[in-house]
């Protein structure tokens, strides 16, 4: 097995395309998920302060209800 210079290795793979393939193929297609509507969007939060036993108790009714 002979050991190649890395300039060579890049020069081959440049020539036969598949960099091309999989590096640069996915520029233009749109990236992530498509943004909420207005309406659809978190504007307001809640924040609760619950003791172990209350939050042991949410809990448990939680698991029930699914």
């Amino acid at each position: 097995m002979r050991k190649k210079d890395i300039n060579e290795v890049l020069k081959e793979a440049n020539s036969s395309g598949i960099t091309a393939q999989r590096s640069f193929g996915a520029e233009n297609r749109p990236r992530g998920r498509k943004p909420k509507n207005e309406d659809e969007k978190a504007n307001q939060r809640v924040c609760l302060y619950l003791t172990k036993d209350e939050y042991a108790s949410l809990r448990a009714f939680h698991s029930k209800s699914f």
